[in-house]
């Protein structure tokens, strides 16, 4: 880049700065991640000061200052002003055009959320271009005009991204980047000068240099490309030359043997450089010299050279993101985030902690597959010793939710049978309590008494998720020897679900606690197949079927959200109400450690008679890591 072009970007700067730290606090953060990712994608230094500057860029902030030159706008104080402006517009047309692209990417971190940035640099746009454009220049309709060819682009990317066979036109899978913002700036130039560009020629000529380097940048990202179904110039014009259909979509390996057989790289190049040497022509008939000797350095130095990085290999998002949450999940075996922490003075202790979260944590990650035994020994071991108290404190009351997840759990200890006599005596003070009750209690009574205590918020009575957990650990653990137990529970916790639906769960969020019921149904009408309670069962399953219907129609916000309406879905055999965009809406909140953020879970005691929101980071971490691997195609 020359000395004096890279002293102008640098003299622009300040500018961009105050443009972005004006904004609002919301945006801001939005805009100040946009600044990385442009410098990232677009400088060859990583350094936002230079993008779109050296040979391997596209030279969006320069097209306008170059065709004032060519164009005869003398150097002036009011020719720096439009400078000043002009630069400021295709800063934010290039922020635009990458927020817009990577929101409809489902492996980025772009979303809906991102809409109101848009629109602020949509408006910014216009009213940088009104400071130095008429009002009453035919510049504006030739803007809509791009604005709507832009949009019609678009939406033709988006039919074209799974086409239906082998692409016979390949240029319809051509669409430069920066094509829309160069013409923009173009446009702006000649408007200003006092120019017209009646036949469109220079708008033509900065979208045949935009496509040049598209097909370059298609090139590279041509793994990725071939790994996430998204049909480009690059991936049709294989797809002819080898004769290979596109529908099923290729294995993205056969693709690259074919580029090779083919030899279509040469092809490829061939295309851009071919684009290159028309835009050079085209700017030697307009006289736009500086351009022209542009075009001329990049058609000497692509005649000599292959592109510096040819090929860049992808890894596919959904895997990634599953090998970054398991590394999250299993760097701690303890998982002590997940653990109801008090330090408000519960039971007059300046600490109080519930291990039973993490319970449910392990349980995921041994559906998962994963080899727990010495975390569950661990648990289990703490568990009996105290006593199958909910938190570890000898006021702490002795709850349902933790003897089911003991029960759950056994199998996957080393020794299944161990902590028997502990076990034997809570199991028969429960026995005791549903035969009292004729329900399953969330909070056990006379199972070991505590004496006085301070007043203490009990919370998630009459809770059907807790009775159907502790029913799926009985039904695991042995129906021939907990069958009353079971009967009896099974067939208060149907009757309620048939009255009030997902109003029988009291604490837990309620997509979790559907495919819990749908667990614990499917589970019932298997073992007493046959027999009333089986029928019960599927009359159940009838009604949260209904309530899954629903809540599929409703479109999840977050990751957590996201994560437990795929898991009830699949829990409810109904993989085929599964949305595409909840995949997206969770990979798009993953953190760089691999977590998610720590979401509301369930209501928890707070500052004496309070109550507020436990969350925990490692427990929604697992939850759309548990979701996520059920959307992953099966290994071979």
């Amino acid at each position: 880049m020359p000395v004096a072009e890279r002293r102008a970007h640098i003299r622009r700067w300040p500018d961009v700065d105050r443009l972005v730290a004006e904004l609002p606090r919301h945006l801001f953060r939005q805009a100040k991640l946009l600044r990385y990712d442009l410098a990232l994608s677009y400088s060859p230094n990583g350094q936002f000061e230079d993008i779109f500057t050296g040979r391997d860029e596209f030279p969006l902030l320069s097209i306008a200052p170059w065709l004032l030159d060519d164009l005869g706008f003398a150097e002036s104080p009011a020719r720096d002003e439009i400078e000043r402006h002009l630069y400021l517009v295709g800063v934010l047309l290039a922020g635009r055009t990458h927020a817009v692209e990577r929101m409809s990417d489902s492996s980025s971190f772009y979303g809906d959320e991102h809409l109101a940035l848009v629109e602020l640099l949509s408006g910014r746009i216009t009213s940088e271009l009104g400071h130095v454009v008429p009002r009453g220049s035919r510049f504006w309709e030739e803007r809509e005009a791009l604005v709507v060819d832009e949009l019609e682009d678009q939406l033709a990317q988006r039919e074209l991204r799974r086409p239906p066979a082998v692409a016979n036109e390949p240029e319809a899978y051509l669409r430069g980047r920066w094509s829309f913002p160069a013409q923009v700036l173009a446009l702006a130039a000649y408007s200003v000068a006092g120019r017209e560009d009646p036949s469109g020629e220079v708008a033509g000529l900065v979208g045949t240099l935009a496509a040049a380097f598209q097909i370059q940048t298609d090139l590279k990202s041509l793994h990725r490309d071939l790994q996430s179904g998204r049909a480009t110039f690059v991936i049709a014009t294989i797809a002819r030359a080898a004769g290979m259909p596109l529908d099923p979509w290729p294995d993205p390996n056969s693709v690259l043997g074919a580029m090779a057989v083919t030899n279509s790289l040469e092809a490829l190049l061939g295309s851009s450089l071919a684009r290159i040497q028309d835009c050079r022509r085209v700017a030697t008939k307009l006289r736009l010299s500086t351009i022209a000797a542009y075009a001329e350095d990049l058609e000497a130095h692509m005649g000599g050279h292959a592109p510096a990085a040819l090929l860049d290999v992808s890894e596919p998002a959904l895997p990634k993101a599953l090998t970054m949450a398991e590394a999250f999940l299993l760097s701690d075996p303890t998982l002590k985030e997940s653990w109801e922490l008090h330090r408000e003075g519960m039971f007059g202790a300046a600490e109080v902690a519930s291990r039973f979260p993490a319970a449910l944590i392990l349980e995921m990650l041994i559906g998962r597959g994963h080899d727990l035994t010495g975390p569950v020994d661990d648990f289990l071991a703490f568990t009996a010793a105290n006593r199958f108290r909910y938190y570890a404190h000898p006021w702490s009351g002795v709850d349902s939710d933790t003897i089911g997840v003991f029960l759950r759990l056994r199998e996957h200890a080393t020794d299944p049978g161990a902590h028997a006599d502990a076990l034997g005596a809570v199991l028969g003070c429960l026995e005791r309590n549903v035969r009292e009750t004729r329900r399953v209690p969330v909070w056990l009574t006379g199972c070991d008494p505590v004496g006085e205590r301070p007043p203490v918020v009990d919370l998630g009575e009459n809770c059907g998720t807790v009775a159907a957990h502790l029913l799926l650990g009985l039904c695991r653990d042995g129906v021939e020897r907990y069958g009353r137990t079971i009967e009896v529970g099974a067939w208060h916790l149907l009757a309620r679900i048939r009255d009030v639906g997902l109003g029988a769960n009291v604490n837990y969020p309620k997509l979790f606690a559907l495919a819990t019921f749908f667990r614990i149904t499917r589970r019932l009408a298997a073992i007493y197949s046959g027999t009333g309670l089986a029928e019960r069962a599927e009359e159940t399953q009838r009604i949260l079927r209904a309530e899954l219907e629903l809540a599929s129609r409703m479109r999840p916000t977050t990751p957590q959200e996201a994560g437990l309406l795929t898991i009830a879905c699949v829990e409810g055999a109904a993989p085929d109400l599964v949305g595409p965009r909840w995949a997206v809406t969770i990979l798009k909140g993953q953190r760089f450690d691999g977590s998610w953020s720590a979401e509301p879970f369930a209501a928890a005691p707070n500052r004496g008679n309070s109550v507020s929101w436990y969350s925990s980071t490692a427990l929604t971490t697992a939850i759309c890591y548990d979701a996520l691997s059920r959307c992953a195609p099966p290994t071979s």
